[in-house]
């Protein structure tokens, strides 16, 4: 358990790949560029998401089947965008979060890179492995927090795990806007024991306009 932490963002600029930047086809691994790049895919053909920013979730406990579903948006629930967190570890995130301040529960895109090795995120059409900052593991991630049930001030956190057939694809960028989709399990991080197969979508602010 621990106590969910808001913490004012620092000014970071954060890179993409270019336009006219030349991009390995998605199964040619030994041109990746970064560790946490599992693959690169190819952007789809249909027209992107443009509408309202959200983190759409479905995750079901592993044990008792029970189902639950979040769709979180920047109209209902409160947005932020957080350009430069140092979350400790050697790590550095960007992220956007939606808070449901009735329930006191946090939905949030991360995006985590070793700060002694990188001076940036990278962001591309790509698979991403899942982030694990206390192994300072890069990477991205969907990760949720919700009060203990001893009281409202102490906060369960989940996040996702890797595994050959969890994914974290960035599928478009563009339009002032980061598209992708999701599947992992959620681990809770500090000893509460529920697993949660995860699957999910997004349409988040792109973070490298807000600075």
């Amino acid at each position: 358990m621990r106590k969910t932490f808001i913490i004012l963002a620092t000014i970071l600029t954060v890179f993409s790949c270019r336009k006219d930047e030349k991009i390995p086809k998605a199964d040619d691994a030994n041109n990746l560029i970064k560790p946490y790049i599992k693959k690169y895919i190819q952007p789809g053909n249909k027209p992107p998401y443009v509408g309202d920013f959200y983190i759409h979730v479905i995750f079901k406990n592993s044990v008792t089947s029970e189902k639950n579903e979040y769709s979180f948006n920047a109209t209902d629930q409160m947005m932020n965008i957080y350009n430069s967190v140092d979350i400790g570890y050697g790590i550095e995130s960007q992220r956007v979060t939606f808070d449901d301040e009735t329930k006191m529960e946090t939905i949030q895109i991360s995006f985590n890179y070793n700060k002694i090795s990188d001076s940036t995120f990278y962001f591309c059409n790509a698979d991403y492995y899942f982030s694990d900052p206390t192994y300072q593991i890069a990477g991205a991630n969907i990760e949720f927090s919700r009060p203990t049930l001893i009281n409202h001030e102490t906060f369960y956190y989940y996040y996702g795990i890797n595994s050959e057939k969890y994914y974290f694809n960035i599928t478009y960028i563009g339009n002032n806007r980061i598209n992708g989709v999701f599947q992992t399990q959620w681990h809770e991080c500090c000893g509460e024991k529920t697993i949660f197969d995860v699957s999910g979508d997004f349409s988040i602010p792109d973070m490298r306009l807000y600075k």
